[in-house]
């Protein structure tokens, strides 16, 4: 059955489409409760615009949307009043300038966060609320702005007298529901990248599922580093910024080594490219940044580059695919969409960007993209992980029975073969062969039935199991006969050991049972020296000295 079918059947059952549609309604119930009372707050609370009547020193009119370039400092104001003010907070949003406000030539407040070198200047957008002083009358508002780039465009957005509280509230609700998706696709992203880890049975798929993992890591942790959540929590937001640009440089290699695997070309030059390029335009930034010649913030046309070149690569690898009929017919319906998704999107906000730097990055169409890609290719990865682990059970059950002996549980001489054969091209390292037979089993067939033979059989291959399988493979190569491959040198301590237990058991085995006939076996080893013997030789030598035990025990017992 395909794994299309194996979904739609599971679809398909009743209490399990009842058991989605309740999730649904819960959350969509759950949500409408924050949004109707996020509404409600914000219809009440009080605001007022403050974007106009802003003028420069030498009395030009300022936009706050584009300020100034090119100067080291400048000042901003305008004139404010109680009515205006409303007792309320000054709230905005500021993009990468620091800045002081003072009213009537008081410092009210201060912006400058101190960080390590490493992280960048930049700290995007970061939204403040600052408690002012009430006046009963006119009073002159001014900020002190120190761009952070001189020739980047920068501002001041969405500038208000309301209740600070009422500000962040709203910020955070606008971001929550981005906020908790991130997590969610963190979390898919990362139990996908375990089970490709883990996943015995994924064979040359892993490297594929792991890498959607890691994307989904990855863009994961840019798109959260936009919101503003990250910031007021941390208090810094320079160093989330940092994860911002450090995301944004890392999303191509994995994008890029899971087109190859998924399209059926995994050996292509282009998954070595990609990390190249990834791994330079990292380390290239991170060095210029430390050393002060430049910023990630600046050299962010870089990554631009880098990633539209991983979205050509991309392509010519999904189109190679089809071309050649080496990619996956389940999937390709899949990479077209998703890939072309996130190319349409990508291009679209680096566009965006070039064309008006000062469009809110956190709202840009290739978050959305990513989205896409990932749940799609996502949900198809885990499919696949539970078509292959389901393949996989049934041949290890398989295996269990091809290579097992049915009646005692131990390897069977068909596993024998083929240990026997893998040893062969082993270059090092000692073993003990030890051949094993049960004395007296036609005997105890003849009196007993062959039922008693069959306890006898079993009553054995526990007995060498539990004294020499803690070190060694135990196998029933015939009808009364027995194997072991213990991975010691006859000389070892553990050899002596196994041995004195294996001599304890069969006295215990036969105090408890008091048989007829005692349950008696012969044995015989000797050592197998990797790259050195012939496993037949050896197997010939612990045979006769197994029969020479045989025949000195059947003596003893006339």
């Amino acid at each position: 059955m395909t794994q299309d079918k194996s979904v739609l059947k599971w679809l398909g059952k009743t209490e399990n489409i009842i058991c989605i549609a309740l999730v649904v309604i819960i959350g969509m119930t759950i949500a409408s409760m924050f949004f109707l009372r996020n509404k409600d707050q914000l219809e009440k609370a009080y605001v007022y615009d403050l974007s106009e009547g802003w003028v420069y020193e030498d009395g030009s009119s300022v936009d706050l949307s584009t300020l100034k370039k090119g100067l080291d400092e400048y000042t901003i104001s305008r004139v404010i009043t109680t009515d205006e003010q409303h007792d309320e907070a000054l709230c905005f949003y500021t993009k990468n300038i620091y800045f002081e406000v003072y009213c009537d030539g008081v410092k009210v407040y201060g912006y400058h966060p101190e960080t390590y070198r490493i992280f960048g200047k930049a700290y995007g957008v970061y939204m403040h609320h600052i408690e002012m002083p009430i006046y009963d009358r006119q009073a002159e508002l001014s900020i002190v702005v120190e761009p952070i780039y001189k020739d980047s465009a920068n501002f001041i957005r969405d500038m208000v007298f309301m209740d600070g509280g009422t500000f962040v509230r709203k910020e955070l609700f606008s971001d929550l529901m981005r906020f908790i998706m991130c997590l969610i696709i963190t979390l898919y992203g990362f139990i996908i990248f375990v089970l490709g880890v883990m996943g015995e049975n994924l064979k040359e798929q892993r490297t594929e599922i792991m890498s959607i993992g890691a994307f989904s890591v990855v863009a994961s942790a840019f798109i959260m580093s936009g919101t503003q959540i990250f910031p007021l929590f941390t208090g810094n937001p320079t160093i989330v910024h940092f994860m911002d640009y450090m995301g944004l440089m890392l999303l191509t290699y994995p994008a890029v080594v899971y087109a190859a695997h998924a399209t059926g070309n995994k050996e292509s030059k282009f998954v070595t490219a990609a990390g190249i390029m990834t791994i330079a335009n990292f380390i290239l930034q991170i060095v210029l940044t430390l050393a002060g010649v430049s910023d990630y913030h600046q050299m962010l046309h870089l990554t631009h580059v880098v990633i539209l070149v991983a979205v050509v690569m991309v392509l010519i690898l999904i189109v190679k695919g089809i071309r050649e009929a080496a990619i996956n017919k389940r999937i390709y319906k899949f990479l077209v969409v998703a890939f072309g998704i996130t190319a349409l999107t990508g291009g679209y906000d680096i566009f965006i960007y070039i064309a008006n730097p000062n469009q809110r990055r956190d709202g840009g169409t290739f978050q959305f993209g990513m989205f896409a890609f990932i749940l799609l290719l996502g949900t198809y990865e885990i499919t696949v992980i539970l078509e292959l682990t389901r393949k996989g059970q049934k041949a290890e059950l398989m295996e269990e029975i091809a290579y097992h002996d049915v009646l005692t549980g131990l390897w069977n001489r068909q596993a024998f073969m083929r240990e026997e054969f893998e040893m062969r091209n082993e270059k090092e390292g000692v073993y003990t062969f030890i051949m094993f037979d049960v004395n007296s089993l036609k005997q105890m067939n003849d009196q007993f039935g062959h039922s008693f033979g069959d306890e006898l059989i079993k009553a054995a291959a526990q007995t060498i199991d539990n004294s020499f399988g803690e070190r060694g493979m135990c196998f029933r190569t015939g009808g009364d006969e027995f194997f072991v491959i213990f991975k010691a040198s006859a000389g070892a301590k553990s050899f002596e050991m196994a041995c004195k237990l294996f001599e304890h058991n069969i006295a215990e085995y036969n105090e408890k049972n008091k048989l007829p006939l005692p349950l008696s076996i012969a044995y015989g080893y000797d050592e197998y020296h990797c790259g050195k013997d012939k496993p037949e030789d050896i197997e010939r030598v612990a045979d006769n000295r197994m029969y020479e035990m045989k025949v000195s025990m059947k003596a003893a017992r006339a």
